[in-house]
């Protein structure tokens, strides 16, 4: 074989295998393509699917969040209306008839009173009604029930609109129509909420 067809055949296997290798690079970028092509389908669905799941997500949250502020709201009316119910109820104290007035007040002393001679801080407005006869049957009825009966005015007004406080040697006992509406709100309040929100207590 001459040099020349030497030469030829090693041109002719050259292109022939760069023909081979370039059809093969052509099938794997045709394939690698086709997967890139594949993944990057795959991944928008993943991103389309998480998308509808966090919008979802935000409804849901966004569902909660005004639930939660219309319960809030809800409270806070139902709050305002038990206030006034409470404040109404003080108030009504306040405005009891004097027969009325002294048996709740000679009811709470009676009570504080444990050797009669406590003393009583009053408001300034109820004042003359101990000077004038009330302190009498207030240390009258002490006495019946086997008691001192020497129950004595405080100096100074009480820091209170209506009531009284009984000052002992051992502590004091605030029977002020104020702490007496507290004290029945922590017994009764959940009562007064079931007969003004039946629906809704449980």
């Amino acid at each position: 074989m001459s040099v020349d067809n030497i030469i030829a055949k090693i041109i002719k296997d050259a292109e022939l295998e760069a023909a081979d290798i370039k059809d093969q690079a052509k099938s794997k970028a045709g394939e690698m393509k086709a997967r890139l092509l594949a993944q990057a389908e795959n991944k928008a669905r993943e991103i389309e699917k998480q998308s509808e799941l966090d919008i979802e997500e935000i409804g849901r949250r966004q569902s909660l969040i005004a639930e939660l502020e219309n319960r809030k709201s809800l409270l806070s009316v139902k709050r305002n209306v038990l206030d006034e119910v409470f404040d109404q109820a003080e108030k009504h104290l306040q405005e009891l008839p004097q027969d009325k007035w002294e048996e709740l007040v000679t009811h709470y002393v009676l009570a504080a009173c444990e050797t009669g001679d406590e003393r009583l801080c009053v408001p300034a407005k109820d004042r003359d009604k101990y000077q004038n006869s009330f302190l009498s049957k207030l240390n009258a009825k002490l006495k019946e029930s086997g008691k001192q009966g020497n129950l004595t005015l405080g100096e100074n007004p009480a820091p209170f609109a209506a009531g009284v406080l009984v000052q002992g040697k051992d502590g004091d006992y605030d029977a002020s129509f104020a702490a007496i509406i507290k004290t029945l709100r922590a017994q009764y309040e959940r009562e007064a909420a079931q007969m003004l929100f039946p629906a809704e207590v449980q």
